[in-house]
């Protein structure tokens, strides 16, 4: 199996990770910051220091992963925070693949089946989730 290579590291506290977006999600995690997914080096206290960052510095916005475009940044600081098109949730219906169970429960709804976070197995009803 091939070691993954990472090749991000953290400015704060030098932890390495495998991905831009994975060096996102460290910063809230582990130092309670934002950090801006298009720069290297600004981070932001709150989302909405983020956000006003984002409308001042960058005009297109698309994530370095998945190649997806949002109109606003902390759109893209939300998606990523997701595991972009690293993990995907198949459908065991049809062939839909899902990046994340809430994708997958909003496609769900159209075979009205859910799936539990944890372990994927589907329900008929949202209400047997809990």
């Amino acid at each position: 199996m091939k070691a993954v290579e990472k090749n991000f590291d953290c400015q704060l506290c030098k932890e390495k990770v495998e991905s831009k977006p994975d060096l996102v999600r460290h910063f809230l995690s582990s130092h309670g910051k934002y950090l801006c997914p298009l720069c290297p080096n600004h981070i932001s206290n709150s989302i909405v220091d983020l956000s006003k960052h984002g409308s001042d510095s960058h005009s297109v916005i698309k994530c370095d992963s998945c190649l997806k475009s949002f109109a606003h940044l902390e759109a893209l600081w939300s998606h990523s925070k997701s595991p972009c098109l690293k993990v995907r949730y198949d459908c065991p219906l049809c062939d839909h693949a899902a990046n994340s169970v809430d994708e997958l429960n909003r496609h769900g709804e159209e075979h009205e089946t859910f799936f539990c976070d944890n372990c994927l197995k589907s329900f008929p009803h949202l209400e047997a989730l809990w």
